[in-house]
């Protein structure tokens, strides 16, 4: 479960401005061989810069977060 065809990781995304619930999500999800956290965001002012430059295949995104929200990003 988690592999896309060919074998590849899935390539995860977090955005959250929960810190530590993030970087919690993250250490769990790299613990699963399937899946490769691509990159974590705090801010979602720069989520968008930083989903174009690494596109991953699923987006954990917050929805209630300050400044913009996330159904913006």
């Amino acid at each position: 479960m988690g592999k896309r065809a060919g074998g590849k990781q899935v390539r995860i995304g977090i955005v959250d401005d929960d810190v530590r619930y993030m970087h919690n999500i993250r250490d769990l999800l790299n613990l699963i061989d399937d899946f490769h956290v691509v990159f974590t965001e705090s801010k979602s002012v720069n989520a968008i810069a930083t989903l174009e430059r690494h596109y991953p295949d699923l987006l954990l995104l917050d929805i209630a977060m300050p400044l913009v929200d996330g159904f913006t990003v």
